[in-house]
């Protein structure tokens, strides 16, 4: 092999791994979660806030039940939630540290705060990732 295929070669390599290494969550700093384990104070500024019942996770997914509305939601409503497809938007961190939506369980309580969106048919769909207390989607 010639010096300057080897080096076409290497510059490849490189450049991809650059692009994968970009695309990774920098660590467990920068993960955010949907499904929350209590409220942080902020929120309560969101439009839909409930404690809610899983009844189903599958990859970025999940089915919830409404056990307790707080805000913008009714007792034993249903609702689909979406996780940001990015690599550090978990369902929640028992999901997160359990290699995926395995970690949770059905019937498991949590908490969500953030809001809908109208899905492809015209389903809601809800939305609401946080990361430290904050916000992110």
């Amino acid at each position: 092999m010639s010096l300057l295929t080897s080096l076409k070669l290497a510059s490849g390599l490189l450049c991809s791994l650059a692009v994968s290494s970009s695309l990774a969550c920098r660590g467990p700093q920068m993960e955010d979660y949907v499904l929350l384990n209590s409220l942080p104070a902020a929120a309560l500024s969101e439009s839909v806030v409930a404690k809610v019942r899983l009844s189903k996770a599958q990859d970025r997914n999940a089915t919830v039940e409404v056990i307790e509305p707080i805000k913008g939601v009714k007792e034993k409503q249903i609702i689909q939630i979406e996780v940001s497809n990015s690599s550090c938007s978990w369902l929640s961190a028992r999901g997160r540290f359990s290699g995926g939506s395995t970690g949770q369980k059905i019937s498991d309580q949590y908490f969500i705060a953030g809001q809908f969106k109208p899905g492809k048919k015209g389903e809601l769909i809800f939305i609401g990732s946080w990361r430290d207390g904050k916000k992110i989607q």
